[in-house]
């Protein structure tokens, strides 16, 4: 297996390449916490915003030394003017070259502060909308790498931000998760994963709208423009040609997102509208070389901000609040009317209150959280998810080094004798009580006719008690027992491999888990697939061994009859009493019975002829009753103890299962924990797998909320 580089010996970026913002963070080698990453000269988080300036043909300057992002827009001619320039369309010139000069250009930068030590490898991990489709993912996924070093990989924002919720501990996600809604809302789109559990890939699924942030900065900026013209009375025109000056009209609308911010800030979330400040801002717009200069002012109070909500916006055919209740509502249906256990909002459009009101209003039972970092959750969960999926690989290569490994099979060959043992005391308890006696009192009763006959009856009996649910159920607390013994060793090691590759224990519920309580049940999948496995092994040749025995025991039995008649035939010639023994031919055949069963000096080889000749024979009722059941039974015992059956049976049963079983139950043992391993790191990488299931926030009907442009 092809070594796995683990995110502990490269450095991870998580690059938030936002429609409105841009923020990075960064995992070093050996971190577990990734830190904001602050680009040089723009800050920790600023504007998706770039300006190129012309160049001086005097003293020419890279193109690197004319380009200014974020909030640095310093006096000069612009050349091109980049703003809101993120978007799925790839055909797109502005997209394209904006994209790939901006983020070029924060590379130039960190590389210049000697920000990224170098020749340390480094991995890129960007965001995109939830709902942008597979092509279009790899498409910009493609762009990308030619902006960039390095290996590069586009990852769900929303699911990024659950990451980043989970370890900052926002959110708890185990094996048992319940239900987990992760809304990022941004500024071009509104992103939701949804957790329902980590058994299938169907249970963490992402979609996304188009219900973002800048719908409303829009519509602030309409208004701001329309209030403007309507001051200035003449030529409001010249307010159209200047906002058609390369991005104007987008400088404009970051200004009236910059307002709207300050105007919801950082408030708590039960703070009333009608107490906010009102914000106030003018933003002076200059055009190329014209001296003329215009002022738009902004102005938000609580009754503008009512308005603004209320009023149906052109991009989504009705008001923002009606647009994001639907997405929710869509929600609550994909989830059959169940309401989340937990929604953790992110994003910076999530501090508006209108957000969470209509999250309260159509979730009215689920914990609400508000995301710790609602400005970097994105950019540090994409560098969180890209170490998971370093660890989960890692996590994998060790474990099958370890599962393949001679530590499990030199384990089972320790303790395999002693479910062998286990297994001899439970199919051979109550052979002779149960079975054995019994069937010799059926026959002194008559009910059984011959000496096969009782070792029919033996084997018929001692079968249905080998199927019995009791003894299926004794063999598989055996197996359960056995196997837990062994587990404890296994998920030692398992939880070592977890520690050492950063790999969390409480998603991934390694095999059977003795160490929460949950050992393997007695009718656990395992235990019943061993024990049906043994039994079939052992039950042929151990049913030979049973016959051996319940022979042994007929033969006593029909010995101590003949022991009888002989004391009464040597009795009755003692006093010269008439003899009948009913047949001279039978009283033959007791004589020699009699010596198969020890009771005279026959020859050994005679006395064998002599049993297989009698097998079948019948012995007369009356001469069976001349033993009382009591000695019958006792003389049995005694005979029974001298050849241990039972013993012999525990140690045949411990032999014959070594012998056949040993290498197959290694190998399904091994199998066995394999399968929960890779079920384990399969429930963790569903975390941070792609899944292109959708919640179908998107209804067929001519009023339904817009999806997110690239998707589907």
């Amino acid at each position: 297996m092809k070594a796995v580089r683990s995110g502990n010996d490269v450095t991870i970026v998580g690059f938030d390449l936002g429609h409105g913002d841009t923020a990075l963070s960064v995992l070093w080698p050996g971190s577990r916490e990734p830190e904001s990453l602050p680009v040089p000269g723009a800050g920790e988080r600023f504007p998706t915003v770039m300006a190129v300036y012309a160049d001086d043909p005097s003293a020419p300057l890279p193109i690197e030394e004319r380009i200014k992002i974020g909030n640095i827009l310093d006096g000069g001619v612009v050349e091109d003017f980049f703003i809101a320039f993120k978007s799925p369309d790839l055909t797109d010139k502005t997209m394209t070259r904006g994209t790939t000069l901006f983020v070029r250009q924060i590379l130039w930068l960190l590389d210049r502060a000697a920000v990224l030590p170098p020749g340390t490898p480094v991995r890129w991990v960007f965001g995109v909308p939830s709902g942008w489709s597979d092509e279009t993912r790899e498409r910009y996924r493609r762009l990308l790498v030619d902006a960039c070093r390095g290996e590069v990989q586009v990852v769900a924002e929303s699911r990024a931000a659950l990451h980043h919720a989970r370890q900052s501990g926002e959110v708890g996600l185990g094996r048992d998760t319940g239900r987990i809604l992760i809304i990022d809302l941004g500024s071009s789109t509104a992103d939701y994963t949804l957790v329902t559990g980590l058994e299938s890939d169907a249970c963490v699924v992402d979609d996304g709208t188009a219900v973002g942030g800048s719908v409303i900065d829009k519509e602030i900026q309409r208004r701001s423009v329309a209030a403007y013209k309507e001051r200035l009375g003449n030529a409001p025109e010249l307010v159209d040609e200047y906002l058609m000056e390369a991005g104007r009209s987008g400088l404009l609308e970051l200004r009236c997102r910059m307002a709207k911010e300050d105007f919801f800030g950082n408030r708590p979330p039960a703070t009333p509208i009608d107490s906010y400040p009102l914000v106030e801002s003018k933003v002076r717009l200059k055009v190329g070389y014209a001296s003329e200069t215009i002022e738009v002012p902004i102005t938000l109070t609580p009754e503008t901000m009512e308005d603004v909500f209320a009023t149906p916006l052109p991009e989504l055919g009705m008001t923002w609040r009606e647009a994001f209740e639907r997405d929710l509502s869509a929600i609550r249906a994909h989830l059959k009317e169940e309401a989340p256990e937990a929604i953790v909002m992110t994003g910076g459009v999530s501090r508006m209150t209108y957000a969470r009101q209509v999250v309260v209003r159509v979730f009215p039972e689920s914990k609400v959280v508000l995301g710790t970092e609602p400005q970097l959750a994105v950019a540090k969960g994409l560098a969180i998810l890209r170490r998971r999926q370093d660890e989960v690989a890692k996590f994998r290569q060790e474990c099958s080094a370890y599962l393949d490994g001679p530590e499990i099979p030199a384990r089972i060959d320790e303790e395999l004798p002693k479910l062998a043992a286990e297994f001899g005391r439970i199919m051979s308890a109550g052979l002779v009580a149960d079975h054995m006696i019994p069937a010799a009192m059926k026959w002194r009763e008559a009910e059984l006719d011959t000496i096969a006959d009782i070792q029919d009856e033996v084997q018929r009996t001692f079968l249905e008690h080998l199927a019995s649910d009791t003894v299926a159920s004794e063999l598989r607390a055996a197996v359960s027992s056995w196997t837990e013994d062994l587990a404890k060793d296994i998920n030692q090691e398992i939880r070592k491999i977890c520690e050492r590759t950063g790999v969390p224990a409480e998603v991934l519920a390694v095999a059977y888990q003795p160490t929460v309580g949950k050992p393997i049940e007695a009718d656990s999948e395992i235990a019943q697939k061993m024990a049906l496995d043994i039994y079939k092994h052992i039950s042929g040749w151990m049913i030979g061994v049973v016959n051996t025995v319940a022979a042994g025991v007929a033969v006593v039995a029909v010995a101590v009859v003949v022991e009888a008649v002989v004391a009464a035939f040597a009795a009755a010639a003692a006093t010269g009493a008439a003899v009948n023994i009913w047949d001279p031919v039978l009283a033959v055949a007791l004589l020699m019975i009699a010596g198969a069963a020890g009771l005279s000096l026959v020859a050994r080889s005679v006395r064998r002829r002599a049993l297989k000749k009698v097998e079948t024979m019948r012995i007369h009722p009356k001469a069976r009753h001349m033993v009382s059941e009591k000695r019958l039974q006792a003389k049995i015992e005694r005979e029974v103890r001298k050849s241990s059956p039972e013993a012999a049976i525990v140690q045949e049963v411990g032999r014959g299962f070594l012998e056949e079983n040993t290498l197959s139950i290694c190998a399904s043992v091994v199998d066995d924990f394999r399968s929960h391993v890779k079920a384990a790191a399969d429930r963790a990488e569903m975390l941070v797998r792609p899944n292109r299931d959708v919640i179908r926030l998107h209804a067929a009907d001519p009023g339904s909320t817009p999806r997110s442009p690239g998707s589907a």
